[in-house]
Protein backbone atom coordinates (compact mmCIF):
# COMPACT_ATOMS: atom_id res chain seq x y z
CA UNK A 1 0.00 0.00 0.00
CA UNK A 2 1.33 3.43 -0.87
CA UNK A 3 1.69 6.41 1.50
CA UNK A 4 -1.52 8.06 0.28
CA UNK A 5 -3.49 4.88 0.93
CA UNK A 6 -2.09 4.57 4.46
CA UNK A 7 -2.80 8.23 5.13
CA UNK A 8 -6.40 7.77 4.00
CA UNK A 9 -6.84 4.81 6.38
CA UNK A 10 -5.29 6.75 9.29
CA UNK A 11 -7.60 9.68 8.63
CA UNK A 12 -10.68 7.43 8.57
CA UNK A 13 -9.58 5.74 11.81
CA UNK A 14 -8.88 9.10 13.46
CA UNK A 15 -12.29 10.41 12.37
CA UNK A 16 -14.10 7.37 13.79
CA UNK A 17 -12.09 7.53 17.01
CA UNK A 18 -12.94 11.21 17.49
CA UNK A 19 -16.63 10.56 16.80
CA UNK A 20 -16.68 7.69 19.31
CA UNK A 21 -14.95 9.83 21.93
CA UNK A 22 -17.34 12.73 21.32
CA UNK A 23 -20.40 10.47 21.66
CA UNK A 24 -19.05 8.79 24.79
CA UNK A 25 -18.44 12.07 26.63
CA UNK A 26 -21.37 14.09 25.28
CA UNK A 27 -23.61 13.57 28.37
CA UNK A 28 -20.82 14.83 30.67
CA UNK A 29 -20.20 17.83 28.43
CA UNK A 30 -23.90 18.71 28.42
CA UNK A 31 -24.07 18.37 32.22
CA UNK A 32 -21.04 20.58 32.74
CA UNK A 33 -22.08 23.29 30.27
CA UNK A 34 -25.56 23.57 31.78
CA UNK A 35 -24.39 23.81 35.39
CA UNK A 36 -22.11 26.82 34.89
CA UNK A 37 -23.19 30.44 34.90
CA UNK A 38 -21.16 32.60 32.55
CA UNK A 39 -21.01 36.22 31.55
CA UNK A 40 -21.66 35.63 27.85
CA UNK A 41 -20.99 39.20 26.88
CA UNK A 42 -17.86 41.10 27.89
CA UNK A 43 -15.84 43.92 26.35
CA UNK A 44 -13.54 42.85 23.55
CA UNK A 45 -10.37 43.25 25.62
CA UNK A 46 -7.20 41.18 25.28
CA UNK A 47 -8.42 38.64 27.86
CA UNK A 48 -11.89 38.10 26.33
CA UNK A 49 -11.06 35.15 24.04
CA UNK A 50 -9.19 33.38 26.86
CA UNK A 51 -12.14 34.00 29.17
CA UNK A 52 -14.43 32.20 26.73
CA UNK A 53 -11.94 29.34 26.45
CA UNK A 54 -12.20 28.73 30.21
CA UNK A 55 -15.76 27.51 29.78
CA UNK A 56 -14.82 25.29 26.85
CA UNK A 57 -11.99 23.72 28.82
CA UNK A 58 -14.35 22.96 31.70
CA UNK A 59 -17.07 21.68 29.35
CA UNK A 60 -14.64 19.29 27.69
CA UNK A 61 -13.16 18.00 30.95
CA UNK A 62 -9.77 19.73 30.74
CA UNK A 63 -9.77 20.75 34.40
CA UNK A 64 -6.07 21.55 34.87
CA UNK A 65 -6.20 23.82 31.85
CA UNK A 66 -9.45 25.41 33.04
CA UNK A 67 -8.07 26.16 36.51
CA UNK A 68 -4.84 27.63 35.16
CA UNK A 69 -6.56 29.72 32.51
CA UNK A 70 -9.20 31.04 34.94
CA UNK A 71 -6.34 32.15 37.19
CA UNK A 72 -4.54 33.84 34.28
CA UNK A 73 -7.73 35.62 33.14
CA UNK A 74 -8.36 36.76 36.70
CA UNK A 75 -4.86 38.20 36.92
CA UNK A 76 -5.39 39.99 33.59
CA UNK A 77 -8.68 41.44 34.81
CA UNK A 78 -7.01 42.72 38.00
CA UNK A 79 -4.35 44.51 35.92
CA UNK A 80 -7.06 45.83 33.58
CA UNK A 81 -8.92 47.31 36.57
CA UNK A 82 -5.75 48.99 37.80
CA UNK A 83 -5.04 50.43 34.36
CA UNK A 84 -8.59 51.72 33.91
CA UNK A 85 -8.41 53.32 37.36
CA UNK A 86 -5.03 54.95 36.69
CA UNK A 87 -2.66 53.07 38.93
CA UNK A 88 -0.11 50.34 38.50
CA UNK A 89 -0.79 46.79 39.65
CA UNK A 90 1.55 45.45 42.31
CA UNK A 91 3.72 42.46 41.38
CA UNK A 92 1.98 40.70 44.27
CA UNK A 93 -1.53 39.79 43.10
CA UNK A 94 -3.01 39.77 46.58
CA UNK A 95 -1.67 43.29 47.27
CA UNK A 96 -3.24 44.46 44.01
CA UNK A 97 -6.61 43.04 45.06
CA UNK A 98 -6.36 44.64 48.50
CA UNK A 99 -5.56 47.99 46.86
CA UNK A 100 -8.52 47.67 44.50
CA UNK A 101 -10.74 46.95 47.51
CA UNK A 102 -9.26 49.74 49.67
CA UNK A 103 -9.82 52.27 46.86
CA UNK A 104 -13.42 51.02 46.45
CA UNK A 105 -12.97 49.75 42.88
CA UNK A 106 -14.19 46.30 43.94
CA UNK A 107 -16.56 45.13 46.67
CA UNK A 108 -15.73 42.82 49.54
CA UNK A 109 -17.52 40.03 47.67
CA UNK A 110 -15.41 40.59 44.54
CA UNK A 111 -12.26 40.67 46.65
CA UNK A 112 -13.15 37.24 48.04
CA UNK A 113 -13.84 35.88 44.53
CA UNK A 114 -10.47 37.14 43.27
CA UNK A 115 -8.69 35.54 46.21
CA UNK A 116 -10.67 32.29 45.90
CA UNK A 117 -9.54 31.94 42.29
CA UNK A 118 -5.96 32.79 43.22
CA UNK A 119 -5.86 30.16 45.98
CA UNK A 120 -3.17 27.57 45.13
CA UNK A 121 -2.32 29.49 41.94
CA UNK A 122 1.38 28.72 42.14
CA UNK A 123 0.67 25.03 42.72
CA UNK A 124 -1.33 24.81 39.48
CA UNK A 125 0.95 27.14 37.55
CA UNK A 126 4.01 25.08 38.45
CA UNK A 127 2.17 21.73 38.62
CA UNK A 128 3.44 21.13 42.14
CA UNK A 129 2.85 17.69 43.58
CA UNK A 130 0.30 19.12 46.02
CA UNK A 131 -2.36 19.78 43.35
CA UNK A 132 -5.51 17.69 43.27
CA UNK A 133 -5.15 14.47 41.33
CA UNK A 134 -8.62 12.98 41.66
CA UNK A 135 -10.74 13.82 38.60
CA UNK A 136 -13.83 14.64 40.68
CA UNK A 137 -11.81 16.97 42.92
CA UNK A 138 -10.32 18.70 39.89
CA UNK A 139 -13.76 19.12 38.34
CA UNK A 140 -15.08 20.62 41.58
CA UNK A 141 -12.15 23.04 41.86
CA UNK A 142 -12.45 24.08 38.21
CA UNK A 143 -16.20 24.61 38.59
CA UNK A 144 -15.73 26.70 41.72
CA UNK A 145 -13.07 28.91 40.14
CA UNK A 146 -15.06 29.30 36.92
CA UNK A 147 -18.15 30.33 38.88
CA UNK A 148 -16.06 32.85 40.83
CA UNK A 149 -14.79 34.29 37.53
CA UNK A 150 -18.41 34.61 36.41
CA UNK A 151 -19.21 36.57 39.58
CA UNK A 152 -16.29 38.93 38.93
CA UNK A 153 -17.16 39.49 35.28
CA UNK A 154 -20.88 39.84 36.02
CA UNK A 155 -20.18 42.72 38.39
CA UNK A 156 -17.37 44.49 36.57
CA UNK A 157 -18.94 44.17 33.12
CA UNK A 158 -22.57 44.48 34.19
CA UNK A 159 -24.85 46.00 31.56
CA UNK A 160 -28.46 46.51 30.63
CA UNK A 161 -30.08 46.47 27.23
CA UNK A 162 -32.02 49.63 26.44
CA UNK A 163 -33.66 50.16 23.06
CA UNK A 164 -31.54 47.33 21.64
CA UNK A 165 -28.25 48.86 22.83
CA UNK A 166 -25.81 47.83 25.53
CA UNK A 167 -25.73 50.24 28.44
CA UNK A 168 -22.73 49.39 30.67
CA UNK A 169 -23.07 49.95 34.42
CA UNK A 170 -19.34 50.79 34.55
CA UNK A 171 -18.68 52.43 31.15
CA UNK A 172 -14.99 53.04 31.83
CA UNK A 173 -14.45 49.27 31.57
CA UNK A 174 -15.94 49.12 28.06
CA UNK A 175 -14.24 50.31 24.89
CA UNK A 176 -16.82 52.66 23.48
CA UNK A 177 -16.03 54.88 20.51
CA UNK A 178 -18.68 57.07 18.90
CA UNK A 179 -21.43 55.11 20.65
CA UNK A 180 -20.13 51.73 19.49
CA UNK A 181 -19.04 49.01 21.91
CA UNK A 182 -16.91 46.14 20.69
CA UNK A 183 -17.75 43.00 22.56
CA UNK A 184 -16.87 39.32 22.81
CA UNK A 185 -19.87 37.00 22.64
CA UNK A 186 -19.40 33.27 23.27
CA UNK A 187 -15.92 33.44 21.70
CA UNK A 188 -17.45 32.74 18.30
CA UNK A 189 -17.29 36.18 16.82
CA UNK A 190 -16.87 39.80 17.66
CA UNK A 191 -20.20 41.53 17.62
CA UNK A 192 -20.77 45.17 17.07
CA UNK A 193 -23.57 47.12 18.75
CA UNK A 194 -24.35 50.72 17.93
Amino acid sequence: MNIEGKKSIWQAEAEQSLKDEFDAFLPDRIRRITEINTQWLIPNEHFAPASSECLKLYRDGHFHGCISLVQAVTEAISRFLCEKNSFRADKDFEKTIKTLKRRNFISTDLESYFLQIWQHRHDYHHLNSSIAKDLHDLESIAKSKLNALHQIQSEIFRFNIRDGAIVPTHPKYWSVEDGTAYIQAEAKTHWLFT
